[in-house]
């Protein structure tokens, strides 16, 4: 079994969607969600942003913290000038690398 699902405090959305995270005073205090309409979640604590290495700076841009510049070209207000936001991406997605060789090493 799953003990974390009955917990009080833990709200469980399937087939939703994160759409921006919204600030207070420079802080995350809950997220725009769609899943089957538009929803915002609030969060008592903290908000944690774990849409991996694409999926985060994307939702950080839709939610105005990114690269300012970038963000005033596509309509989005910006809320933080921070350039580093989806910039120098390192993940290798589905990159795959096959060799053949004549002779084996010895």
């Amino acid at each position: 079994m799953n003990p974390a699902r009955t917990r009080s405090n833990l709200t469980i959305e399937t087939r939703a969607h994160a759409t921006r995270v919204l600030l207070e005073n420079g802080r995350a205090v809950a997220s725009s969600i769609d899943a089957l309409g538009l929803k915002t979640a609030h969060a008592r604590g903290e908000v944690v942003v774990a849409g991996g290495a694409f999926g985060s700076p994307h939702l950080l841009q839709l939610s105005g913290i990114g690269p300012g510049e970038h963000l005033r070209d596509k309509g989005i207000e910006v809320i933080h000038d921070l350039p580093g936001v989806g910039s120098n991406l390192q993940d290798h997605f589905n990159t795959f690398c096959t060799w053949r060789i004549r002779e084996t090493c010895r």
